[in-house]
């Protein structure tokens, strides 16, 4: 039997293992140092708003769907 990394909460999946934390803390650290890097290269709101919103939606996807399948049931 594997371990559950996530446990459902309403709405939300909190962590309850090492793993489960790492995830979190590298899908935050990736939104973050994405975040930053297209502030920096982004001339235009719209580009900017547009940019930031994409990976934002794709980081909350695989952290959902890898949470999801990993989850205690």
């Amino acid at each position: 039997m594997k371990k559950a990394w996530f446990v459902r909460t309403r709405r939300f999946y909190k962590p309850i293992s090492l793993f489960g934390w790492l995830l979190t803390l590298a899908a935050i650290a990736y939104v973050g140092f994405s975040v930053f890097r297209i502030l920096r290269q982004s001339l235009e709101l719209n580009e900017t708003l547009a940019d930031i919103t994409l990976q934002v939606i794709l980081a909350a996807a695989i952290y959902v769907l890898i949470a999801y399948l990993t989850q205690k049931r």
